[in-house]
């Protein structure tokens, strides 16, 4: 594993600042409650899973064992976000590691992470980081690129 050469000290593994604000954000207090042990396990299946295009609100309740009316007023009342954009979320922060990592291009990464568009990922990704994902792709691990000198006329 690369390490990073923005952040001194941290990997590019850490995880990632939207999803530590998020839980920030969040409504669980405090820490380690069965609302916190909710979203954790939601994350973790959701990764486990994120290859998969049929990942679903229905499909993730399932795997909690828990109606999706249900996961619905949970994950709303702890985190604020209903399951369909935890779900979303978890896959862009997924997305912007491998990203980061240099783990293929854009399209390589968008459809590993359960995207079935190119343009439909490309537009969720700009939409939730403010960039396109191509700007991410090895950029915190990679040394600066070089520039020819200016030639001179």
């Amino acid at each position: 594993m690369c390490q990073c050469t923005c952040q001194p000290g941290a990997t590019a593994a850490d995880g990632d600042l939207a999803w530590e604000a998020l839980l920030a954000r969040t409504r669980i207090r405090p820490h380690g409650t069965a609302a916190t042990r909710l979203v954790e396990r939601a994350r973790e299946w959701i990764e486990q899973h994120a290859d998969d295009e049929e990942v679903s609100v229905d499909r993730l309740a399932a795997a909690l064992n828990m109606s999706r009316t249900s996961l619905h007023r949970k994950l709303v009342a702890s985190i604020g976000h209903p399951p369909g954009e935890l779900i979303r979320l978890v896959r862009l922060r997924l997305a912007r590691r491998l990203l980061r990592e240099g783990e293929g291009n854009v399209s390589d990464v968008a459809y590993a992470v359960g995207f079935v568009s190119l343009s439909g990922f490309s537009r969720a990704y700009r939409h939730h980081y403010g960039e396109p994902p191509s700007s991410m792709r090895g950029a915190c691990c990679a040394p600066p690129p070089r520039r020819s000198p200016a030639t001179r006329g």
